[in-house]
């Protein structure tokens, strides 16, 4: 390997262990606490502080990176992630269990945050594209695997389940140290103007974030309300992930020649499909076909987080786009802030069923949105308009 590419051989490497650690986590957590009595509608809440812990560790880790430095806020992160991961199972009641959901979100936020700051400054121009999908496929990759030996650790002991994701985390620490100590400039600050070119690419990735976070935060619930156990949970919860991870580079390829747009519909329209499936499957249905909706659904979720990536970079100015990845990371954490809660409230309202209810009406509109775009567009237009990706 080129000595120049290892410090970023070491951040994909880093990203599928924590992938694997947040997995373990997210799963394990929500059904730790449904287990002591909280209902739908508590789980989503105690969730949506995670990912607003998530949201507000972006300007400090900002202000931290102008300080310590990106490799300081990354190592920091994951020791915060871990740290509050592990004690979750240790301590009891409602006051610790939030404190340790925001520690934990906290210590997740520093190391994206960080982590996307040393892949942009690492990659560069010419291998951005490429360096982030195969960043976001070590993360998918770990985050199937994780809940999978959570489900077989945590019928043994939670203790011994929240602690595999420490003992995953402990060779991230060594990749860290083989990261450089990168500076990090700050963004300037976004504009309307630029809300209004970027506002496809943020609603897909705001629908990507309402999707995930209402995955990691209620799914158990739903299995659990189905009847299932925390084996059959982590397998449905893989299956999502192995759809994602199937997904993402064939769907990025042909994104490449058929143009972003494109690839976000059909992936937005699928995921309604499989939205509107999962909630129309009676409850006594067994665990594989909700296993292959999952799949399904993993598929055309998957893709979403680097189609708008590279959408972004098609729809803003070169000169906008730092400011423009600072709303894309906004939008994100908006999405996954919101959608739990609210998605515990309509599984509260209207039954368990109604997981993905919040998910669906995102991603209609968003294919709404799209079709209008397109029907709107001069044809002389188009092919400037429907630019394809930037080439991997």
């Amino acid at each position: 390997m080129n000595p120049a590419q290892r410090p970023l051989a070491a951040l994909i490497g880093l990203a599928g262990l924590a992938g694997s650690a947040i997995g373990l986590f997210g799963t394990l957590v929500p059904t730790l606490l449904a287990g002591a009595g909280w209902n739908e509608v508590e789980v989503g809440r105690n969730g949506s502080l995670f990912f607003l812990c998530v949201m507000l560790a972006a300007p400090l880790a900002a202000a931290l990176m102008r300080r310590v430095g990106v490799r300081a806020v990354v190592a920091g992160g994951l020791v915060l992630a871990v740290a509050g991961g592990i004690a979750f199972p240790l301590l009891q009641g409602s006051l610790p269990w939030t404190l340790l959901r925001a520690a934990t979100g906290l210590g997740v936020g520093l190391y994206m945050v960080g982590g996307q700051a040393a892949l942009a400054a690492l990659a560069g121009d010419g291998r951005r594209a490429r360096a982030s999908g195969l960043q976001a496929l070590a993360f998918g990759l770990g985050l199937g695997l994780g809940p999978l030996a959570g489900g077989a650790f945590y019928g043994h002991s939670p203790v011994l389940a929240f602690a595999a994701g420490a003992v995953v985390l402990l060779p991230g620490l060594w990749l860290v140290r083989r990261l450089p100590d990168l500076p990090s400039v700050p963004p300037a600050a976004p504009s309307l103007a630029l809300w209004r070119q970027a506002s496809l690419p943020l609603h897909a990735v705001f629908a990507y974030g309402a999707a995930e976070a209402t995955l990691m935060s209620l799914f158990p619930v739903f299995m659990l309300a189905r009847g299932h156990d925390a084996a059959a949970m982590g397998q449905a919860f893989a299956a999502f992930v192995a759809g994602s991870l199937l997904a993402v580079l064939p769907v990025t390829r042909a994104a490449d020649r058929w143009g972003a747009r494109r690839a976000i519909a059909a992936c937005a329209a699928a995921g309604v499909a499989a939205c509107v499936t999962l909630t129309l499957l009676p409850a006594q249905a067994p665990a594989w076909p909700v296993a292959v909706v999952c799949a399904v659904a993993g598929a055309a979720a998957g893709p979403l987080f680097p189609l708008a990536l590279a959408l972004l970079g098609d729809e803003v100015p070169a000169e906008r786009l730092a400011g423009g990845t600072a709303l894309f990371t906004t939008a994100f954490g908006l999405g996954s802030l919101c959608a739990p809660w609210l998605a515990g409230l309509a599984m509260r309202t209207w039954g368990a069923a109604h997981l993905f209810t919040l998910t669906a009406a995102l991603l209609a509109t968003l294919v709404a949105r799209l079709a209008w775009r397109t029907l709107r567009m001069p044809r002389a237009a188009a092919p400037v308009l429907e630019s394809p990706c930037k080439p991997s």
